[in-house]
């Protein structure tokens, strides 16, 4: 499992802190990651999340990177919202993996931490098991992907014949094969 990134506006470093500590207690690797990506490798680290974690508050509502980088992740089901002093996000960003917390409290912080904890921890073991091929099912795809490409392979040559002679190669082919 990668790490999660929190992300927030400058003016919420200390709420995102809050956010990344109750991440980190349920043993997820959470960073907190202040404004949107400015290089190719922040970037990265944004796409490459498994989670993206948004402190939405009135600072972010400025932020046209931050709301760029949170609907790519929505849109790839990786956005976790944390709403400060009930801040209304925009119904794009809505998400079921989403909490209210005060600028002092934690409120459904725990709460969120869990789900999203177990909700990474399912989505990465039916990843692994998608990608790990099981012994006992015969591979059908490499012998219909070899049909394939021999039928392919003979239109090809079927078409080279039939523009090198000017005519069908069927009366050629059959002289070959009565040999």
């Amino acid at each position: 499992m990668g790490q999660v990134l929190v992300a927030h506006a400058p003016g919420d470093a200390e709420v995102a802190a809050r956010v990344a500590a109750a991440l980190q207690a349920e043993k997820l690797d959470a960073t907190p990651f202040a404004g949107a990506p400015n290089s190719k490798a922040d970037k990265g680290r944004f796409d490459g999340a498994p989670a993206l974690v948004l402190v939405w508050s009135r600072h972010t509502t400025g932020d046209a990177g931050l709301r760029r980088e949170a609907l790519a992740a929505a849109q790839r089901r990786a956005l976790a919202l944390v709403r400060v002093d009930g801040a209304a996000a925009p119904s794009r960003l809505r998400t079921a993996l989403s909490a209210t917390i005060s600028r002092t409290g934690i409120g459904g912080l725990p709460r969120l931490a869990r789900r999203l904890a177990a909700t990474l921890s399912s989505s990465s073991q039916q990843r692994t098991r998608r990608m790990t091929a099981d012994p006992t099912t015969p591979n059908v795809s490499t012998w219909k992907g070899a049909l394939l490409l021999a039928v392919l392979l003979g239109g090809v040559a079927w078409s080279a014949a039939w523009v090198s002679l000017g005519a069908s190669p069927a009366p050629l082919l059959m002289s070959l094969l009565k040999g």
